[in-house]
């Protein structure tokens, strides 16, 4: 692995645990009744896990999992999917094997694996 790899990394699980601690602080706040309505914390969408191996991501997901555990909430394996470059890999949470697939949708755009992407949805 090169530096700029472990850079993009490293760079990558800050971003994640940067959101999901800005969430917990988004939750503390609601409870402490400082004026944020946080309305439905049952789940959370799209949260994008961009590793640079199998082990990485691997360990990424499994510290959301338990970040969410921490906050009575589990990410649904039904909804969670893997999409991996040329290395194919198991990914399994909660004894569950996350689906493969071949593109994926974030923020109305189509991500394929070869760093292509098309608008699906326009704003009129």
């Amino acid at each position: 692995m090169v530096q700029s790899e472990v850079e993009d990394q490293d760079r990558n699980k800050n971003e994640t645990r940067d959101a999901l601690v800005a969430m917990d602080l988004a939750v503390k706040m609601k409870d402490s009744g400082l004026g944020i309505n946080v309305s439905d914390l049952d789940y959370v969408d799209d949260i994008d896990d961009i590793a640079a191996d199998p082990a990485a991501a691997y360990a990424m997901l499994n510290e959301i999992a338990h970040f969410f555990q921490l906050l009575g909430m589990k990410i649904n394996t039904v909804k969670t999917k893997v999409m991996d470059l040329n290395i194919h890999y198991q990914l399994i949470l909660y004894g569950q094997e996350m689906e493969r697939v071949d593109n994926f949708t974030y923020l109305g755009s189509v991500i394929n694996p070869h760093g292509g992407s098309e608008l699906r949805y326009r704003s009129e």
